[in-house]
């Protein structure tokens, strides 16, 4: 892990979770790890802390982040994934890994969609190549498959991911997915079919204690000591989330430097400010 990056809080038990699917990994028994939660509950942490840990084993990894401006483009976050291992090798590379099997899952990554009917959904075939491709992917070494925001991913990107996370036990590949609970629309039905994954390792992450707020104050304060009232007042404003406490301290700590003379009532007014500008990004 990058060490100027501090570890998440309060996120031992999925972090070891994580270390697990990535030993089975490892050991040639991938499968699927899914994070989910609302917003800010620190979902995108731990994956980024996941791709540390796999970076520092000398696994490769691909990511791919879902968009609200990409979800109706199909196979969009499946060529994200996927579209540098396979296009930005040599051609003789890029043949070996599309060869036999894998050969339908070229479609993917042509100029146009994969499957040109009114029905978003891959072929079967196509299916079939993908996971090929991905075997053929992981005969250079054990592979870390990263995908957040799925909520926002495009629905055939989703079922693929589905179908090639329950095609994981005998390769070296974990499939990790970061995603919202699911919610009305086009990727509710995919993404419950990858939760309901039997092999699937689902992990939800709890809000903040009081404790873990007061961690934060006292590394944003350089040390100093908070009053109990003001955290207190932090973790009832953010109800834990970690992203909004993370943003109401940075607001508490630019109205004044010493914490014991910031008016815990007043947290209350900035927290909402911080909260709705970080949202609008």
């Amino acid at each position: 892990m990058d060490s100027r990056r501090p570890a998440p809080l309060e996120r031992d038990g999925e972090r070891r979770a994580v270390s697990d699917a990535l030993d089975r990994a490892h050991a040639g028994a991938g499968g699927l790890v899914l994070v989910e939660g609302p917003a800010g509950i620190g979902k995108t942490t731990l994956l980024r802390a996941a791709r540390d840990e796999a970076t520092a084993r000398g696994m490769r990894v691909l990511t791919a982040r879902g968009g609200v401006l990409e979800s109706d483009l199909e196979h969009g976050v499946l060529r994200q994934l996927l579209d540098r291992a396979v296009l930005a090798v040599p051609p003789d590379r890029r043949a070996a890994l599309l060869d036999g099997p894998a050969a339908p899952a070229a479609a993917i990554f042509g100029p146009g969609p994969a499957d040109p009917g009114p029905i978003h959904d891959p072929t079967l075939d196509l299916l079939h190549g993908l996971g090929w491709l991905v075997a053929h992917l992981a005969d250079d070494g054990p592979l870390l498959l990263l995908v957040d925001d799925a909520h926002w991913s495009d629905p055939a990107s989703l079922r693929a991911l589905a179908f090639l996370a329950g095609r994981l036990g005998e390769l070296p590949v974990l499939l990790l997915v970061g995603t919202r609970d699911p919610e009305p629309g086009p990727a509710e039905h995919p993404l419950r079919e990858l939760a309901a994954l039997g092999d699937a390792v689902v992990l939800r992450p709890d809000v903040l204690s009081p404790r873990a707020i007061r961690t934060l104050l006292v590394a944003a304060f350089g040390g100093v000591e908070v009053p109990e009232a003001l955290v207190g007042a932090c973790a009832e404003a953010t109800g834990g989330n970690p992203f909004f406490a993370t943003e109401l301290v940075t607001e508490v700590v630019g109205a004044h430097e010493d914490p014991g003379r910031i008016d815990p009532a007043t947290v209350a007014r900035i927290g909402p400010g911080a909260v709705r500008r970080s949202l609008l990004l």
